[in-house]
């Protein structure tokens, strides 16, 4: 067993609480690089961590799960009083005294949400940031948002540390040589019209309602939403676009993928986002971004996103004459594969929890 006062001790709340998406990618990505790194590390309640996640690291993760006593919807209210440097996936309070990292993805719940819940929110995760030692913001729109809502308190603690995007998986993942029938399905739906793609969630500031200009601006396309069953209310939008929306479900990473390399764009109308991680897989597959021109999408992007005035049927149409693929050899594709290379942004994680332990 290690010795837990000098080792890194992480609550996988993530997985458990949002198994699927960008968030679960992004730790999927980064723990194979902590435990291969020289950083002393176990998850809470388990010694072993490397024995422990053999295999399938969600499979591995979820099966970890079942051994807590406390399930992780009650878990990340509840303080952690181990030793070490306790760095939850997801935020979760910590006695004082204990050295503790926590990862910000954004601060929509703390800024945007209606009363009570955003006063309940501030007030929850206030005590956590404040009593962290050092705080990861994973952009600078976050870094500023966190600032925003806590004060110049927890301005110094503060390390803006992108999402690691493994820009190799994703392009082994688009050249799949056995798609599966789901992709055969999409394409039979698609048939010959120029698609582009929507990826996530889609209700509120996601702003998927856009969809409805977008088809306005571009009678011949067709829209595949990839995520969760369409709503009725979606449903009902889909039959009024005459089957130019296709709701395609949840797919694995090889017919996503796929799907994003072959489409004219990735529509990307959201509001408000702490990363948008969409945007960098589609760039890395050379594929456009069409988005609002928001400082997150701007940021994320590094500029290479193609803005639209939002609702404005003339300003989309006007974009997506505008675009152009990235080309791989593009010296700003050199730039946006090194911000994101996992084992760079891993890389950068070491390095504060290091100075910490």
């Amino acid at each position: 067993m290690l010795n837990a006062a000098r080792a890194l001790i992480i609550d996988p709340l993530a997985f458990a609480l949002r198994a699927t998406g960008g968030v679960s990618r992004v730790w999927a990505t980064l723990l194979p690089k902590f435990l291969a790194s020289d950083v002393p590390m176990e998850f809470i309640g388990c010694a072993d961590s490397v024995d422990a996640l053999q295999g399938d690291l969600i499979t591995a993760l979820s099966r970890l799960e079942r051994h807590y006593r406390i399930p992780a919807k009650l878990r990340r209210f509840v303080p952690y009083t181990g030793r070490g440097v306790f760095f939850p996936s997801a935020p979760r309070p910590c006695m004082r005294g204990i050295a503790n990292v926590q990862l910000v993805h954004d601060c929509i719940k703390d800024l945007y949400y209606q009363p009570p819940k955003v006063t309940l929110a501030r007030i929850r995760r206030g005590r956590i940031y404040r009593n962290a030692s050092a705080l990861i913001a994973i952009s600078e729109a976050t870094r500023l948002d966190l600032v925003r809502a806590y004060g110049d308190e927890i301005r110094d603690r503060i390390t803006v540390i992108y999402n690691p995007v493994d820009g190799d998986y994703i392009g082994r993942c688009a050249e799949a040589e056995a798609p599966s029938a789901d992709w055969f399905r999409l394409r039979e739906q698609i048939g010959n019209r120029p698609f582009c793609v929507f990826i996530g969630y889609r209700a509120g500031v996601k702003n998927f309602i856009e969809t409805a200009q977008l088809l306005d601006a571009l009678p011949d396309h067709v829209v595949v939403a990839v995520g969760a069953p369409a709503t009725p209310a979606e449903a009902a939008m889909a039959k009024r676009a005459n089957g130019r929306i296709i709701f395609a479900g949840r797919l694995v990473d090889p017919v996503m993928f796929r799907l994003l390399k072959e489409s004219h764009f990735l529509f990307w109308p959201s509001m408000l986002e702490g990363f948008g991680l969409p945007i960098v897989e589609s760039l890395l597959l050379g594929t456009p971004v069409l988005g609002l021109s928001t400082q997150v999408n701007l940021d994320v992007s590094m500029g290479l996103i193609t803005t639209y005035e939002s609702g404005s049927v003339s300003s989309m149409r006007d974009a997506v004459g505008r675009m152009r693929r990235l080309e791989l050899v593009d010296p700003m594709h050199t730039k946006l594969v090194a911000r994101y290379d996992p084992d760079v942004v891993a890389g950068r994680y070491l390095d504060v929890i290091r100075k910490l332990l």
